[in-house]
């Protein structure tokens, strides 16, 4: 599975501290760790950031330097289009809609040969939206290889059927639309209710045996990564056990 790690977020204040300090050693280990957890990217959002623009400029030469991929979590498309020019095919942008806003974004985005997180927003069904935006997508000149679509968790607090309706969204997109990723940020599931870690871990294991490509999460958490290694078990892709044996080691 395909593991962005979600902790390098402007919203948390310990975050954004190591975002905004001038002294980028602590920033610097924090990324290494992601990687050691096996983080393959770092989806990175500066938007309570004081200098948002410096703050993701130094965060994504930092992690590409480490060796992972950088996604450009941010819902402001000059941000965008700013790390788009910067960065070209190394930048994922999560996220783009069908709303015109977006439309100079996902032009660039061709241009570059960049990756692009769709989110289906919109009045019809999201099954409906997605292959609505993913024709957009596709025809505005972005290869549906380069396309991750978000199955758009919400949480089980607000309603029982949370799990249940992401689950279901998943299935008809791998049906419908087999050549595109999906991904998925777990963690809005457990929004408000206790025990966040293990409710995160048991969606993630759950969603992962249904055919989620990329999982956007807290990868430092050990539930989260045992989680990882029992799909991979379950899914048939740990030969002979053996992530399974090694983790118990």
């Amino acid at each position: 599975m395909y593991i962005i790690s979600e902790k390098l977020n402007s919203s948390s204040k310990s975050a954004r501290a190591m975002l905004e300090a001038e002294d980028a050693s602590p920033l610097a280990a924090f990324i290494t760790s992601q990687k050691k957890f096996g983080a393959h990217a770092c989806d990175i959002n500066t938007a309570l950031c004081s200098k948002s623009a410096e703050c993701m400029r130094r965060a994504c030469r930092m992690v590409l330097d480490a060796g992972m991929a950088v996604w450009i979590d941010s819902d402001d498309a000059s941000l965008q289009m700013l790390m788009l020019e910067e960065l070209g095919r190394e930048a994922v942008i999560n996220s783009v809609t069908s709303a015109p806003a977006y439309d100079r974004v996902i032009t660039l985005a061709a241009e570059c040969g960049a990756k692009v997180v769709a989110m289906p927003r919109g009045e019809a069904s999201p099954v409906d939206e997605a292959m609505r935006l993913i024709e957009k997508l596709t025809i505005s000149g972005i290869d549906e290889e380069n396309i991750f679509l978000d199955i758009m968790s919400g949480a089980l607090a607000a309603a029982d059927c949370a799990a249940q309706d992401a689950i279901r969204f998943l299935g008809e997109i791998k049906e419908k639309l087999p050549k595109i990723s999906t991904v998925c940020g777990i963690t809005n599931i457990s929004y408000g209710l206790p025990d966040r870690d293990r409710l995160n871990a048991a969606f993630l294991t759950v969603l992962a045996t249904h055919g989620l490509d990329a999982v956007i999460c807290d990868i430092g958490k050990e539930s989260i990564r045992d989680s990882i290694v029992l799909a991979d078990l379950l899914c048939g892709r740990d030969e002979l056990c053996a992530e399974y044996v090694t983790s118990f080691k």
